[in-house]
């Protein structure tokens, strides 16, 4: 599944995986499908071919788990879920970590959804630090 990087995909995207909850995911940043005209709406469309070739050979499947190794605690600790940058962080984690962008709400579902570790979050977590 590899749909556009707002909220109409996103909605495209729930949607499917209710029918198929086990369909391989790509994601593509905000930013990489960004138009060149002011204006116009995000898209698969806008990305450059190697960003697209990129997306698709890091597709991942999902697995549903009720274990949320990643506490809430921890977001609130990266600053992931409150905070003034808390939206660019989970955009730039969603980049590193090659989940999507989410909203505060969707990141631990995303999260859990992918069996991102403790682990692996912290080092994407390094990586964003980085960036800011």
């Amino acid at each position: 599944m590899f749909t556009d990087p707002d909220f109409s995909g996103e909605k495209i995207r729930k949607t499917i995986m209710e029918v198929i909850p086990d369909a391989q995911h790509a994601f593509l940043s905000r930013r990489m499908a960004a138009p060149q005209k002011r204006g116009a709406s995000l898209g698969v469309e806008h990305a450059s071919d190697e960003a697209i070739i990129e997306a698709l050979q890091k597709v991942v499947t999902p697995a549903e788990s009720d274990e949320a190794e990643i506490t809430r605690q921890t977001l609130l600790e990266y600053g992931l879920i409150a905070g003034a940058q808390a939206r660019e962080r989970r955009e730039k984690l969603g980049d590193e970590l090659k989940i999507g962008y989410t909203n505060a709400k969707q990141l631990e579902k995303r999260l859990r959804m992918f069996r991102i570790t403790e682990a692996q979050l912290h080092e994407a977590m390094k990586k964003v630090e980085e960036t800011l």
